[in-house]
């Protein structure tokens, strides 16, 4: 399905970027559906790399900043549609997404939209956030799993404020998962700030949150 998924990425990523919400809506149909793997393969095979390829553009001048931002709309919107929330999981953890100092949150928007749609409960703790609020919000909402993105590595490396928050409060009872390029560049570095597991794609966060349900923390 690799050339399938290529080919469904190059329609969206052209879709998006002549803003075509029909378009866009139609390709999230053609792959969007009741399975786990439809739900993985839409975020990981196909919006992904629609969304890296705008952003390259942009850094190349070959695509506005108008364009990237309504892309990140578009994207929104189609998920919300084609990617509805299940019914809960019995007995399945608590998770708080969040984005540690920056604002990009489109990739917690999808991880969001993944978990959701697999029936977990998922809380959305909010983007640029600094350790301290992000612990305060997750404590709040009483989360099991904690993951929090990161896009530049100084922010990667601020995870360790939200280890040693986290330790201050007692709150060794919540599992904290990193996610972001700096962690994917350097597959060691969430061990170096603390951080308990790392994801690299929607389909990780599928699988942590599955293996936290069958014990492992």
């Amino acid at each position: 399905m690799g050339a399938a998924h290529d080919a469904l990425a190059t329609r969206l990523e052209a879709a998006l970027l002549s803003l075509d919400r029909a378009e866009v809506g139609a390709t999230f149909a053609a792959i969007a559906g009741p399975d786990t793997i439809d739900r993985v393969t839409l975020a990981d095979s196909v919006i992904a790399p629609a969304l890296l390829s705008i952003g390259q553009a942009w850094d190349e001048g070959s695509a506005a900043l108008s364009q990237v931002y309504m892309a990140g709309r578009l994207v929104e919107e189609a998920l919300e549609r084609h990617l509805p929330a299940a019914p809960p999981r019995p007995g399945a953890p608590r998770i708080g997404v969040a984005v540690l100092e920056d604002h990009h949150s489109l990739g917690k928007r999808i991880v969001c939209a993944v978990l959701n749609s697999a029936g977990y409960d998922v809380r959305d703790l909010g983007s640029g956030l600094d350790a301290v609020t992000l612990v305060d919000r997750a404590l709040e909402q009483q989360v099991d799993l904690l993951m929090v993105s990161v896009l530049m590595l100084n922010r990667a490396l601020r995870v360790s404020l939200v280890r040693q928050q986290l330790s201050e409060r007692d709150a060794h009872h919540v599992t904290l998962v990193v996610g972001g390029a700096p962690f994917v560049h350097d597959p060691e570095l969430y061990r170096r700030v603390g951080a308990d597991r790392c994801g690299r794609s929607a389909a990780d966060a599928l699988r942590i949150a599955a293996a936290y349900e069958g014990g492992e923390r």
